[in-house]
């Protein structure tokens, strides 16, 4: 994982534990907007969960592929806010997510993903500005 301010504070999912999970959570935060990021969004919003996505949508892909997920999205009730994540923290029981923007997005479980199998590739991630 990267070194993200407030991470190490947080009980995050992997892709694997999200899919372990016994209960959906209520609400949750995907952080990524790459292949993994888009898919376990949808999944986890059409299992029941409310759903922000913070991130890109589909950064590599072609740009006319991004226009239609948004749309998808938007009917499945998926939020997605397209900003670099700063910082995360929980507050109250729940995590927030804080943008570069200052817009924050609240949550009860976070899923930071990556869309490659090297923590390099999700370094450079566009959700994230890391320190330095």
């Amino acid at each position: 994982m990267p070194e993200l301010a407030g991470l190490d504070s947080v009980d995050w999912l992997t892709s694997t534990t999200a899919m372990e999970l016994e209960q959906v959570p209520r609400s949750l935060v995907v952080i990524g907007g790459g292949y993994v990021g888009l898919e376990q969004a949808q999944l986890l919003a059409r299992l029941g969960a409310r759903v922000s996505l913070v991130g890109r949508v589909a950064r590599r892909a072609e740009p006319e592929l991004a226009e239609p997920l948004r749309a998808v999205f938007a009917e499945d009730g998926i939020g997605v806010l397209e900003e670099h994540v700063v910082a995360v923290s929980v507050d109250g029981g729940e995590v927030v997510v804080r943008a570069a923007s200052g817009a924050a997005v609240r949550a009860e479980r976070l899923h930071p993903v990556s869309n490659a199998a090297c923590a390099r590739e999700f370094v450079n991630d566009d959700a994230f500005v890391l320190p330095g």
